[in-house]
């Protein structure tokens, strides 16, 4: 999901719990450098020999991202195309939503609702990644329902910035959304710097307070592995 610069290297650092040649979807949310650097060189990374003769992997962007024609396109396995309210179903038990996001007009930019798994089985949760956005009018119209929501929070507290979330604005949506794990991504400048120091930890303190028990916040460290299943089966037990 929006592989920015270093991604492919992260993967390679990691490379004891991910294996980017095993990488079946890749999600882009808009085209900044940010989200979008990696992603011809993990495309690249699927193919079994550098003459690009099987067609691996499936790559889903907002339909205005393919206006122009990539050189990595002719090596994917098959391509979606997404603006927001449309769904797909990706394979058996995998289905995405494409969501609206307020961040720029320069770029599409959507969000997305993966539905996994399927009604009935243990395992069967949805996991909303919000993209690049300030609050808009349906935010919590939006993801209301989902058990796991992916937050981009660029900064602390009630800094705002145009096109972004921070701290304050986010708290009054969550304690609405109710999802069962809230995991903060997209961290600016002022969250973590090496002058400051990591402000994440005192926001997802803040934020876990403020909402209570009704979802688990996580600030995640590069690397970090997250059992959904697991923290969702405590929360059932729970309650």
């Amino acid at each position: 999901m929006d592989p920015g610069p270093g991604a492919i290297r992260d993967l390679k650092d990691h490379k004891d719990k991910v294996n980017a040649k095993k990488t079946n979807y890749i999600f882009l949310t808009h085209e900044h450098n940010d989200h979008e650097m990696s992603i011809p060189v993990i495309v690249e990374a699927l193919q079994d020999d550098m003459e690009f003769k099987a067609k691996k992997g499936t790559f889903v962007a907002p339909a205005g991202y393919f206006d122009v024609k990539k050189y990595f396109f002719k090596m994917l396995g098959r391509t979606v195309q997404m603006q927001a309210g449309d769904s797909v179903q990706l394979e058996q038990g995998l289905s995405v939503t494409a969501t609206t996001a307020s961040h720029t007009d320069s770029v599409p930019n959507i969000g997305y609702i993966l539905d996994i798994g399927n009604p009935g089985q243990k395992y069967h949760y949805k996991l909303a990644f919000t993209s690049d956005t300030e609050p808009f009018p349906d935010y919590v119209k939006t993801y209301a329902g989902v058990d796991v929501l992916v937050a981009n929070l660029l900064r602390p507290d009630d800094v705002v910035c145009r096109g972004h979330m921070c701290t304050d604005q986010l708290i009054p949506m969550l304690r609405e959304i109710k999802p069962a794990i809230c995991i903060l991504v997209h961290f600016g400048r002022r969250m973590d710097n090496e002058i400051d120091g990591n402000n994440v930890p005192a926001q997802v303190t803040k934020i876990q307070k403020a909402v209570g028990k009704q979802s688990v916040i996580i600030g995640p460290d590069d690397g970090k592995v997250i059992a959904f299943a697991d923290i969702l089966d405590k929360l059932s037990k729970q309650t």
